[in-house]
């Protein structure tokens, strides 16, 4: 996936992969999702982008997705993924300091 390489067979999964990898991972996944989120192949990348991005348990890359929502840097049609993959994403405390 980090590759860029798409395989129609695996995109179902893409949601739980990249969701995992970042949660249990750091800054070099959450950098693959980010780079799928900006330049998605299908738009079931996008979720699984955005799964990928609220997935995170590192504070300062929290703040980073929160700050690309409250920066204009995700689209509008975006938004409410971001706060339906991950729900407790909606209720972060960086979010309300706006």
């Amino acid at each position: 996936m980090a590759a860029g390489e798409v395989d129609e067979t695996l995109v179902d999964l893409a949601v739980t992969n990249v969701s995992v990898a970042v949660k249990h991972g750091g800054e070099l996944e959450y950098g693959v999702a980010l780079a799928i989120f900006n330049a998605p192949p299908t738009p079931a990348h996008t979720i699984a982008a955005i799964a990928g991005l609220t997935a995170t348990r590192s504070p300062a890359l929290i703040q980073q997705t929160a700050g690309m929502l409250m920066g204009g840097q995700v689209a509008d049609q975006d938004v409410s993924y971001f706060l339906i993959v991950r729900p407790w994403f909606r209720s972060c405390h960086l979010l309300e300091q706006s």
